[in-house]
């Protein structure tokens, strides 16, 4: 059986009367990052049809998030447009509306190659742009498409933490986690012989874990630490012990 490919598209939306649908273009004739192009109405919809649902970042094993069975997926000359109604799950409600709110813009088809050929000079006479492409699949068959979790643009993030999504949502989402922790000096108190009180002032150190998790891609967890001390006032026993917490 040939191998499935994945290739993501920037989603062109559309808007739609009622709330608790979304319609979109999930792919285009136009090149992609692989020098390829997939050509639209060389889709064979026969499968997918047999089960319409619109998964989150190619995730078999969870609940869709969304199914086009009432509404359907349409092919053209120059796009595949679909039309969903969103889930009635937790997860779903999340997608959604980091969907209508313009956080996530990204679909990603997964189809199988029935029939492709190399540019031939016919063709990239009738389509210049094409004089760079590797090649055209011009007959594939849609499995599913997907919903996948890149933000539209980093400054998307803050607008995404107001959403109160789940803490699995926003790892998926890639959004950095940040634990802060405080360790206090201890606080000294002497009494000498005029009953004089000698107190030395608190000072915190701070470190910051950070791990980062980069979306639809199954990499190792790299974590990075940064500690902000002033060296002149903190003791070479306070760093070790800080260490020791984090590591």
């Amino acid at each position: 059986m040939p191998d499935k490919i994945f290739k993501q598209f920037v989603a062109i939306k559309e808007s739609t009367d009622d709330d608790n649908t979304a319609v979109a273009a999930i792919s285009t004739d136009s090149i992609d990052r692989d020098k390829e192009v997939l050509v639209p109405k060389g889709v064979n919809l026969d499968n997918f049809n047999k089960n319409p649902v619109v998964l989150w970042a190619h995730d078999y094993s969870s609940t869709p998030v969304g199914s086009t069975k009432k509404y359907g997926v349409k092919k053209g000359r120059k796009i595949i447009k679909a039309k969903w109604e969103w889930a009635d799950t937790d997860k779903a409600l999340e997608i959604k509306k980091l969907w209508d709110g313009g956080f996530l813009n990204a679909v990603s088809v997964g189809f199988i190659v029935s029939k492709s050929h190399e540019p031939t000079p016919d063709d990239i006479k009738k389509t210049p742009e094409w004089a760079e492409v590797r090649r055209v699949i011009d007959e594939w068959e849609l499995l599913e498409f997907s919903i996948v979790p890149v933000p539209a643009n980093p400054d998307a993030l803050a607008g995404i933490k107001e959403l109160k999504l789940s803490d699995a949502t926003q790892k998926e989402l890639g959004i950095v986690e940040e634990t802060t922790v405080f360790v206090e000096k201890e606080t000294e108190e002497t009494n000498n012989e005029n009953t004089e009180i000698e107190v030395k002032e608190k000072e915190s150190v701070i470190v910051t874990a950070q791990r980062i998790l980069v979306p639809h891609r199954p990499v190792k967890k790299r974590r990075f630490v940064r500690i902000v001390i002033n060296p002149k006032e903190v003791s070479s026993e306070a760093i070790k012990m800080l260490k020791g917490r984090i590591y």
